[in-house]
């Protein structure tokens, strides 16, 4: 053992006076230098090709109970429940008016369970059985986009009026509005702009360890049912609230061109007279002018809708809806 260490001490010698023999070859100082930078350098390459900042394209997907959605997740195909999930979500938690900003969610992969009965407590998500627009529509922005990320913040509750003289105590919309709570509380538009603020302050939405670039796209809204179910003079105010809406998101966003892409309302027909919302030509109509009178909001409206009851959309109608509103945003992105 002692003549195998005095052995290695020789050759160690030699080779700091550069004179060992090749049979013991060993490495210079100056050459383990230049292998160790390059080592650090391909380690560096390394983690940049695995953690990279990735860009998303972000929707935000608002409204009321028919962008809840009421769609059975039984229909949905697993194939398009896959190429949904190449999508993440930003589901904030839904709260009535009045109380502190809520809107608590966590950025996961797109599944079933993000329409009624949804709910998340900022940890962790509870999922329902059901599904809305965002499974349709993050499906066809992937196949109508491929090497696009897709990134969706959510905020919709059941029930709510754009305008709060509908007096209904599921609350409102109404920017305006909000800013008249008392401190500490809001409506319908601050739990939302908590939702949105909360899902844009995580600067690494996908968790690769790397920052990611959001970027606004487009808001989706679907509602007016409640709207169109209050006084007149509530429905031919719609298209002054959602122009007021559409101002405060952009404001928000930071994008004065925002596209806009409202859903329009339907009635079902339900009803022994044939009428279940009693104004609703008249919040359709308030849609259709808003649109018409901004370039860069879009009036989304199918030929045939299905319901489940007297107000929501049924699954395969959340499926061809959530099909054409990715059709206008992806048609506008390429403009």
């Amino acid at each position: 053992m002692a003549a195998n260490k005095n052995k290695k001490n020789a050759i160690l010698s030699n080779c700091r006076r550069g004179n060992a023999p090749s049979s013991n070859c060993c490495v210079t100082h100056k050459a383990v230098s230049r292998n160790a930078h390059k080592l650090v350098a391909g380690l560096l390459g390394l983690i940049a090709s695995v953690c990279h900042a990735d860009d998303y394209d972000l929707y935000l997907l608002f409204g009321q109970s028919n962008m809840e959605g009421y769609g059975d997740s039984e229909i949905l195909a697993p194939e398009l429940v896959e190429v949904a999930g190449q999508a993440m979500i930003f589901h904030g938690n839904a709260a009535p008016d009045g109380l502190p900003p809520d809107g608590r969610g966590i950025w996961q992969r797109l599944r079933p369970g993000h329409g009624v009965g949804f709910e998340s407590d900022g940890t962790s998500n509870r999922y329902s059985a059901s599904f809305g627009l965002e499974i349709p529509f993050a499906a066809r922005m992937v196949a109508l986009r491929p090497g696009t990320r897709i990134a969706i913040v959510k905020y919709a509750r059941g029930g709510t009026a754009l305008d709060p003289a509908a007096n209904h105590r599921r609350g409102a919309w109404s920017p305006a509005a909000n800013a008249h709570f008392r401190r500490g509380s809001v409506n319908q538009w601050g739990h939302a702009l908590e939702a949105y603020r909360r899902a844009v302050s995580i600067r690494d939405i996908d968790g690769d360890g790397a920052e990611d670039q959001l970027t606004l796209r487009a808001l989706l809204w679907m509602q007016g049912e409640r709207d169109a179910n209050a006084r007149r003079f509530v429905a031919n105010r719609y298209q002054t609230n959602l122009e007021e809406l559409a101002a405060a998101v952009r404001r928000v966003g930071q994008t004065p061109d925002l596209p806009i892409l409202v859903g329009s309302i339907f009635d079902s027909g339900r009803d022994p007279s044939g009428v279940v919302m009693r104004n609703a030509s008249l919040v359709v109509t308030g849609q259709q002018l808003m649109t018409l009178g901004d370039p860069d909001a879009y009036f989304i409206r199918l030929d045939n809708y299905g319901f489940v009851d007297r107000y929501h959309f049924d699954g395969l109608t959340l499926l061809a809806l959530g099909r054409e509103f990715a059709d206008v945003a992806a048609d506008i992105t390429l403009q």
